[in-house]
């Protein structure tokens, strides 16, 4: 499992089992009690988001064999899990994660042929493009909506991380170079 999110009635898991983008919910005890795999061959399930409707917004990547090549793969449900629709987002690129943002898009982060990549995609699954983008990064891992407006982005390559601030259209504002691979990025109550 790489996402857990506590849900009124027990906790969903997103992951991987079998090569397979693996989704299964427990009790509040732990019983699992709903497991299902949403890909035939290869994927991997990285975060789980979840609407106020109790929807859920699964952000992942992997080889597809319905588009014959690795994607992001975003998968939308219902509360039970199962499925409404799928999108998938780039060529030769990885889903790590993503947030909801007040404008109902969900902004979704990785990489795309090397390079590190932001997308946004409405809640009805309509791919509105790339928003943020930076070629001498490989890859994005993580980003937080900003009280009072914009985002921190975390790009990284190697043993750099740049912490990019943005205002609510992605455009830079400021940045700063921090040496060491970054894994993920949280803001702190103090902003």
């Amino acid at each position: 499992g790489n996402s857990v999110i506590e849900v009124s009635d027990g906790y969903w898991t997103l992951g991987v089992a079998a090569e397979r983008t693996h989704l299964f919910k427990t009790d509040l005890e732990g019983a699992v009690y709903q497991g299902m795999d949403f890909d035939l061959n290869f994927g991997y399930g990285n975060q789980i988001l979840e609407d106020d409707d109790g929807s859920l917004y699964l952000i992942g990547g992997g080889y597809d064999t319905v588009i014959d090549e690795y994607a992001v793969k975003v998968i939308k449900t219902d509360d039970t899990g199962t499925e409404l629709w799928r999108q998938y987002l780039g060529s030769d690129s990885w889903g790590y994660g993503g947030l909801l943002n007040d404008n109902g898009e969900i902004i979704i982060y990785g990489e795309e042929d090397g390079n590190a990549v932001v997308y946004a995609l409405s809640l009805d699954g309509t791919d509105l493009g790339v928003v943020a983008f930076d070629d001498n990064m490989d890859r994005v891992k993580g980003i937080v909506k900003v009280d009072g407006g914009g985002y921190y982005i975390a790009f990284s390559k190697d043993y750099e991380t740049k912490i990019l601030k943005t205002n609510d259209n992605f455009v830079g504002e400021t940045d700063i170079n921090i040496t060491g691979y970054c894994r993920s990025l949280s803001l702190a109550s103090d902003g």
